[in-house]
């Protein structure tokens, strides 16, 4: 006997426009703007061991980041219901997904320790690894479409 649910759809793993251009859009803004603070700090700033640094450019940057950070987690809270859960339910695509995911939430949890943690070891240990991830990402996303392009 066959699997009643074995050959229907698995739903909509592929996007929607509007779905890409907010992934793609607040993850490209996100970069763009994370890149450029770096850039700023480590080019101007005296102590650039110091975080985060008041210089006006990169008060700017930080707020186009944290603005394109928020959009980021939309983008994300909707590709949970369909996308992912129609991805894992197809068994497609899983591995660059999990990292995709997991790599997301560590910039989440080293962007909030930017944020609130105290100065000191952890804090700048959040910095390095949020800056490595972070510049990473668009990299990760690219070969998770590519993927999930090749196994169609």
């Amino acid at each position: 006997m066959r699997h009643p649910h074995r050959h229907r759809s698995h739903g909509p793993i592929l996007l929607p426009r509007w779905q890409r251009w907010l992934v793609w859009g607040s993850m490209g803004l996100l970069t763009l703007s994370g890149m450029a603070w770096l850039g700023l700090h480590w080019a101007g700033s005296p102590g650039a061991d110091e975080l985060p640094s008041g210089t006006s450019g990169q008060l700017w940057c930080i707020r186009v980041h944290a603005a394109a950070a928020l959009l980021a987690l939309l983008a994300l809270g909707s590709l949970l219901p369909l996308h992912m859960r129609a991805a894992w339910r197809a068994r497609r695509n899983r591995v660059s997904g999990v990292l995709n995911l997991v790599t997301l939430a560590l910039l989440v949890i080293t962007g909030y320790a930017l944020w609130y943690a105290s100065e000191g070891a952890f804090r700048q240990g959040s910095a390095w690894l949020h800056w490595g991830l972070g510049c990473a990402v668009p990299l990760a996303l690219l070969v998770h479409v590519l993927f999930g392009r090749h196994t169609r």
